[in-house]
């Protein structure tokens, strides 16, 4: 089965998020092509018949977990207008929100894809998400209406902290290396489960944060002196909280 994807230029950050998924079964894969025109990213590739049926619902699984993350985070950040946190910048919530409560979404998506063989992305996030956008403006909606509670850093802080706790875990454990200024997120066989991270001030700190958040993993552990990173370290403390361990 041949099967092409279409991303606008401007979703670069979505294809990357959904090739980081796919290049797992590339090895599964036939006459895999990617093309850059001036507006798109086109994506081409074809499965066995028979046993690639399951390779390729399982591309089309990541494809809809992808762009439900992505366009989802992308709507509560338009939508979501409350001012900035003391110490806890905003955008982490929203990076929580878009990955929580995702499945039945994610199975609204997968269940368009299945059996699509061309796929402009961006055209069914258009015309097809109307009934999923709606869920993630009632979110938005609770969120503005208890603002008033929400706003007080600690209540927001434990907020965060239940999302993390309930959100469906991609990983059961990983582990967080530095290496002159590059945090490495690695599974338990040091396999990098993310790129490469300059951790040099603070926001390369919630950037680090932002990948965590996004893979929700059940158990992190530190191998580097918690000293050199102050920061990282806080915010690990505080949002994942008893899922963090130090081995040095």
């Amino acid at each position: 089965m041949m099967t092409k994807i279409v991303f606008r230029k401007k979703d670069h950050e979505l294809f990357l998020m959904f090739w980081k998924k796919f290049e797992k079964k590339i090895d599964k894969l036939k006459n895999v092509v990617i093309e850059n025109t001036d507006e798109e990213i086109l994506l081409t590739y074809e499965t066995q018949q028979g046993k690639g049926r399951a390779v390729e619902n399982l591309i089309k699984f990541w494809l809809a977990d992808s762009m439900v993350i992505y366009f989802k985070e992308k709507y509560i950040k338009s939508n979501l207008s409350v001012p900035q946190i003391k110490d806890l910048p905003l955008s982490l919530m929203v990076r929580a929100l878009s990955i929580f409560d995702k499945a039945t979404d994610v199975d609204c998506v997968f269940s368009q894809l299945k059996n699509m063989k061309k796929i402009n992305v961006y055209s069914l996030y258009v015309f097809r998400f109307a009934e999923i956008r709606s869920r993630w403006q009632d979110i938005c909606d609770l969120f503005i209406k208890n603002w008033g509670t929400l706003a007080d850093s600690g209540v927001f802080m434990e907020l965060m902290k239940y999302l993390l706790c309930v959100t469906e875990s991609q990983e059961k454990e990983v582990n967080l290396y530095l290496e002159n200024e590059i945090l490495f997120i690695t599974d338990k066989s040091k396999i990098n489960l993310t790129e490469p991270i300059v951790v040099e001030n603070d926001k390369d700190c919630v950037s680090a944060i932002f990948e965590l958040i996004s893979i929700a993993p059940q158990i992190i552990k530190v191998r580097f002196n918690k000293k050199l990173k102050p920061v990282l370290v806080g915010f690990l403390d505080n949002l994942f909280a008893t899922k963090v361990s130090y081995c040095t």
